[in-house]
Formats: structure tokens, sequence, C-alpha cells
């Protein structure tokens, strides 16, 4: 759903400092992913910091190590994205960063599966919210992590 001008970075991902592309998970086909509501982290108080806090394209897969490594609480946004492995049995999908969700949204009729509500990004703005967008409306807002939002793991390669 992104093919990038040139490389960019997603630090720890497979593609590392030579990735081009995003895909978002499938939903048809073998192995699909459902698009469902799930709260952020298993925990809802503790700050993760700068580790999670970013929002460019390249950023997702860092801050869902980051929230997997504060609480892997399972059926998490970010536990959740992370234990994917789609149709070819691969290890580096991730919950997007703001500005990945974002390009998500601007491909939303391409994508295809995705439900008309708000989707969790991976970037945390502070101990309690995290960043989310409406990918029926674009409407982009921070939301409780306790509270449940859509969510779709994508890739860097």
């Amino acid at each position: 759903f992104y093919v990038a001008a040139s490389n960019f970075t997603s630090t720890g991902s497979t593609c590392n400092t030579t990735c081009r592309y995003l895909e978002a998970a499938p939903t048809s086909g073998t192995i699909v992913w459902t698009d469902a509501r799930y709260a952020w982290s298993g925990n809802t108080t503790a700050p993760i910091g700068a580790t999670a806090r970013g929002t460019a394209i390249g950023k997702g897969y860092a801050n869902t190590i980051a929230i997997v490594g504060q609480s892997n609480t399972p059926n998490m946004a970010g536990t959740i994205s992370q234990a994917y492995r789609g149709p070819h049995g691969l290890s580096d999908w991730f919950l997007p960063s703001k500005d990945e969700l974002h390009q998500l949204y601007l491909q939303r009729e391409f994508v295809g599966g995705l439900v008309a509500n708000y989707y969790w990004s991976s970037s945390e703005v502070d101990a309690a919210t995290a960043w989310n967008q409406g990918l029926h409306n674009g409407g982009l807002g921070n939301d409780y992590k306790a509270n449940t939002k859509y969510v779709r793991p994508v890739r860097a390669f």
C-alpha cells in the first residue's frame, strides 16, 4: 500500500536500512487477518517513552517491539500484530506508526477489508494515550490505551 521514493529505515525489521514498501496483512487467501478491536497494551499507566513515540514511516516496527517489551500481554494491539505470521510465515509484522497508518488510510480503497472505524497506531503520546486514525473519515486523534480500537498489522520490505 506504500512505495517510498527512496529507501527508508525500519530498524530491527528484515529490510532494516533498505526498506522501500509497506504492505498490510491480507484479508483474503490463506492465513488471513481479520480486523478486530484490541486495547493498545497490557500496561496503560506507565509511559514507554522515546522508544515508542516514533511517528514517521519506518518507526512502527521499533515502536511495536517497545510496546511488547514493556507488556507482553497476549491479545493486545502490539502483541497481536507482532504475533501474526501471515500466509508465508513471516515474523516481521507490526502495528503501524502514526504516519504509516495515515498512508494506509490514503490507500484504503486498494487495501480492502478495512472496517469503517478507528485504528490504533504504535505511536505513544504519553503514559495513558496513543495515536489512532479513522480509516473511514481520516480523523486523527489520541485515546486512552485501555480503550479498544481496530488493528491491522503491516510489514516493511
